[in-house]
């Protein structure tokens, strides 16, 4: 990693029992900030920051120093260096999916689009269209990103180029190359997430190889993580980049292959309802 560059990856699904391993990975591999974004809460926040005494704590007191800088923002420490986290959530909106990072509290699904990026705003959190055009996952598509674009130009808006689009699908159909089009048109941030599924496989342990962004130090306070992207988001957007790889085609389909062997019902469902939202 460039040491002149901060480094973060805005798009994690890690389960509790792998947060420790992908923490420390990233730390190696020279992230200086995570957002760990569940699916409409913000548990793994919680159970890293939770005290000694608490049944859900994820990190070994005995390895780990946390610093708690704000509410929605954690230092951590251990041997080999430090990483930030900041609190985040995944939401599904009645239209598609949404990051929200920076939020005090979680923010329930199934809302619609404008009221989730209402309540994103009313917690000062920014708002970053997930996978915006991968439509049979969930993503919002142009009109969405239209809708919300003329409601909230003012804010903190960002897309993502998505690090689980397989190199096959990407040649074919472009979803990250229009998404940054996309951006360039419009004047808005373009991040990189590598939108990790740690519980299949082990995708978790790509942490840090994967799309991440990476913005010049010279414009991020780390302890004013939320505050500094939104100022990056409002008048430096150009200094936002991709960095990483996608994965492999056959990467993607083996680890959604291994998330419906574990959790059928629910997977077939989410991918079924994604189709039909694609017509």
């Amino acid at each position: 990693m460039d040491m002149k560059e901060f480094c973060f990856d805005g798009q994690l699904h890690i389960p509790p029992e792998r947060i420790e391993e992908t923490l420390a990975l990233a730390i190696n591999r020279g992230l200086d900030a995570v957002f760990f974004t569940d699916y409409g809460n913000t548990d793994s926040f919680n159970f890293i920051s939770a005290n000694d005494n608490d049944k859900t704590r994820v990190l070994d007191s005995n390895k780990w120093n946390i610093e708690q800088k704000s509410q929605t923002l954690l230092k951590l420490s251990n041997q080999y260096g430090n990483i930030y986290v900041l609190k985040a959530e995944e939401i599904k909106t009645r239209q598609g999916h949404i990051l929200a990072w920076g939020i005090k509290e979680p923010i329930k699904n199934g809302l619609d689009i404008k009221e989730t990026f209402n309540q994103i705003y009313q917690q000062k959190g920014i708002g970053v269209f997930s996978h915006l055009f991968m439509t049979l996952f969930h993503g919002c598509a142009r009109e969405g990103f239209d809708y919300v674009y003329n409601h909230f130009r003012s804010y903190p808006l960002g897309v993502e180029q998505n690090g689980q689009v397989g190199k096959s699908w990407e040649m074919i159909f472009h979803p990250n190359k229009k998404i940054k089009e996309l951006a360039e048109e419009y004047g808005v941030a373009c991040f990189g997430t590598s939108d990790i599924h740690g519980r299949y496989l082990q995708e978790h342990r790509n942490i840090g190889k994967r799309y991440h962004s990476s913005i010049p130090r010279e414009y991020i306070e780390p302890d004013r993580m939320t505050e500094s992207l939104a100022e990056v988001m409002s008048s430096r957007q150009e200094v936002v980049k991709v960095v990483g790889d996608t994965n492999s085609t056959l990467e993607t389909i083996l680890w959604n292959l291994s998330s419906i062997r574990k959790n059928g019902k629910g997977k077939m469902a989410d991918l079924v309802d994604g189709v039909i939202g694609s017509f």
